[in-house]
């Protein structure tokens, strides 16, 4: 294989010095040797600055920041990164060793274009292995509209060209959706690629993050997670690329994550009530008042 690509990996770390040593052997181990490991630590307490040292691979590189969330941690390696593709991996996950050289070979295939690659992976929730295919097979259009109704593409399958991100960037100011408010921007204007290997593995246990974002539920975490996809739908308006179909969609979206977050306990009115002033800031008080009788009507049953 002539390995005429340069790959950026970008793994941002907070505190996970016990699994990212697989991570980084994940990408070690890969057939497809032309890449850069950006390992962006930001602000571990934890062994991560050791674990990362044992590693004398030059091709690794290890940043040390102050802790300022993932969007921003993602943003430096971009910044930072020489490679001409940015792929990225969390630091509880893993690629499967085909994973560059699948890339590679469908980029090669297609000439070594501008936009977004995604392979398939597999979700494994507690040792049990399931695959997502959500996206399989289907062009931009399909994949916004899809994502814009609540699916989501995962980070470690992602695969972009860094000419993309000359003009966009993770949303600083959010911590939680702001990979798919990326996505959608990119998406609006540029080409996805999909491609039908399983590459890569998304380990889901009580330490993962997307895990803990829904099981430990707050005021903070609720009004995050509904001001990204409104800041995400506002942006889209103002530039014109927001269809009508798409503002129905937005609208089940801030209702769909809301009820996740929300839970009606008759005995705390204060926070029933201080749940319910968050989320009108983002969800007109009609749709509010339906779902929290839906919700209601549900807890009751049980």
């Amino acid at each position: 294989m002539n390995n005429e690509v340069l790959f950026s990996v970008i793994i941002p770390t907070y505190n996970r010095g016990n699994y990212l040593k697989k991570a980084i052997l994940s990408v070690i181990n890969q057939e497809y040797e032309n890449w850069e490991l950006l390992i962006i630590d930001d602000g571990s307490t934890d062994n991560t600055n050791h674990i990362v040292s044992q590693f004398k691979d030059p091709r690794i590189k290890y940043f040390y920041k102050q802790n300022e969330e993932r969007s921003i941690a993602r943003n430096f390696g971009i910044q930072n990164a020489q490679g001409e593709y940015i792929c990225f991996l969390d630091s509880d996950d893993v690629f499967y060793s085909n994973h560059l050289s699948v890339l590679y070979k469908n980029i090669q295939l297609r000439e070594f274009p501008e936009g977004m690659f995604h392979t398939q992976i597999i979700k494994n929730i507690k040792g049990e292995n399931k695959k997502e295919n959500w996206f399989r097979g289907l062009n931009n259009k399909e994949v916004v509209e899809k994502l814009i109704q609540g699916k989501a593409l995962y980070m470690n399958g992602i695969c972009i060209s860094k000419r993309l991100f000359e003009r966009e960037f993770f949303p600083s100011q959010f911590s939680y959706w702001e990979d798919q408010h990326l996505w959608i921007r990119l998406l609006k204007d540029h080409s996805f690629f999909s491609i039908d290997d399983i590459t890569s593995q998304w380990n889901i246990g009580k330490d993962n993050s997307t895990f803990d974002i829904f099981k430990k539920r707050s005021l903070k975490k609720l009004d995050k997670y509904l001001g990204c996809i409104d800041h995400l739908e506002k942006d889209l308006m103002s530039k014109g690329k927001l269809m009508s179909k798409d503002k129905i969609d937005f609208l089940n979206l801030k209702l769909k994550k809301a009820s996740v977050f929300i839970e009606i306990q008759p005995k705390y009115y204060f926070l029933n009530l201080k749940q319910f002033i968050i989320c009108s800031k983002y969800i007109n008080s009609k749709e509010l008042l339906k779902l929290y009788f839906k919700l209601f009507k549900k807890g009751i049953r049980e």
